[in-house]
């Protein structure tokens, strides 16, 4: 019977990072997104990026009853005067213990700062300025940034092999 991962998500680039990371440390993985509320605004700002991943990781486990739950939200930290988008990746096994990770951090364009703490959507404002639709569910803001030297995909596998490391303890 295959490892049953569930990602509080239905975004494709959620739920294949997560499939590529459990890959690398498990067999027979089976990764499934369900869509769950986050519970924090659509643009979280520092402590809500972290109770968002967790809200999905706890919803999607209560949902599926999967092995895993993985819940990741990106969101905004603002540190020391300056903005730096990020993501939060929170893990939770059935038998409740729990792990986190993140990606790496870049500086938001100050052009957007603004708009962000007025809780505007990064995805939406980068689509606007991109012109390319959904591209949260695609490229990102970081994809289109690093001009895809560093794929969404990518960013969020990072972090989520991050936060295995506190499940898998050295095993």
């Amino acid at each position: 019977m295959p490892l049953l991962v569930a990602v509080g998500s239905d975004n494709p680039v959620k739920v294949v990072a997560v499939r590529k990371a459990f890959n690398r440390f498990f067999d027979g993985v089976e990764v499934v997104g369900v869509k769950v509320e986050s519970g924090v605004p659509p643009q979280p700002i520092n402590e809500d990026v972290i109770r968002g991943a967790k809200n999905r990781a706890l919803r999607a486990l209560s949902i599926t009853k999967a092995d895993y739950s993985v819940g990741i939200e990106g969101g905004v930290f603002g540190i020391l005067g300056n903005y730096y988008c990020a993501a939060y990746v929170y893990i939770l096994d059935k038998g409740g213990r729990q792990a986190t990770g993140m990606t790496g951090w870049f500086e938001c364009p100050k052009e957007i700062v603004h708009r962000l703490l007025m809780g505007e959507e990064l995805g939406s404002i980068m689509q606007g300025v991109t012109g390319i639709q959904d591209i949260k569910r695609g490229m990102g803001a970081v994809g289109y940034l690093t001009r895809g030297a560093i794929t969404r995909t990518d960013f969020y596998e990072h972090a989520v092999i991050m936060a295995l490391t506190g499940v898998l303890g050295g095993d």
